[in-house]
């Protein structure tokens, strides 16, 4: 004879309980939520076309949060673009190494980009294409957006001040104007890609590339 368990209909009924977060951890939520739905949608609708109503209703939240943490479009626009900007920085630097020759640093940077475009959706590529358009219709708009372009010109700036040059190496130019050098290929492939849909495949060939940009 099997002997059934009794079972509680009281637990069998009762909800589970959410942790409880506090009120700093439920405003990091909401500004990830509202920016990530912010992302998506100035990748597909631009940026004049886009309305504050739009981004809350992709989020699920009523206006009043966005404009509680943004204010507005254009500083959603800056957190948004800000947000992206380090998380670039962090994926195109991992691996690169004070102390590692500036060689072996530039073929980690084009093996990292290479992986970045891989693993992204098409909004990855089309933020880049939104952002130059910005700056090109938008004048106003423009200084705020060569502050953040700072994030990036910095990020590798460091990188090549912190390489090794191997025996008989010698920098092509200051480290400044490589790395502007290097975030203008950066960019315009991922305008490219956008536009054709299309990236480099080969870390070798964007290697050179790099090493015939940074290194006599």
């Amino acid at each position: 004879m099997v002997v059934k368990p009794i079972l509680d209909s009281r637990s069998m009924n009762k909800p589970e309980r959410r942790p409880r977060i506090s009120r700093e951890q439920q405003k990091a939520l909401r500004f990830e939520e509202l920016t990530n739905a912010a992302w998506t949608l100035f990748c597909e609708k631009g940026y004049e076309s886009l309305t504050i109503d739009e981004v809350a209703e992709y989020a699920g939240y009523s206006r009043m949060p966005i404009y509680s943490l943004f204010g507005d479009k254009q500083n959603l626009f800056f957190h948004v673009w800000k947000k992206i900007s380090l998380e670039l920085m962090d994926i195109l630097l991992k691996g690169c190494k004070e102390g590692a020759t500036l060689n072996e640093n530039l073929r980690q940077l084009a093996e990292n980009l290479l992986q970045d475009q891989a693993n992204k959706d098409s909004h990855g590529a089309s933020i880049f294409y939104v952002v130059q358009s910005i700056g090109i219709s938008r004048p106003d708009i423009q200084e705020k957006l060569r502050d953040l372009a700072e994030i990036h010109l910095q990020g590798i700036k460091a990188m090549i001040s912190y390489s090794v040059l191997e025996p008989g190496q010698t920098l092509r130019s200051d480290p400044e104007i490589i790395a502007l050098n290097l975030i203008a290929m950066i960019n315009g492939s991922s305008t490219v890609e956008f536009q054709t849909r299309r990236h480099f495949q080969d870390a070798d060939y964007l290697h050179t590339l790099y090493k015939a940009m940074a290194l006599n």
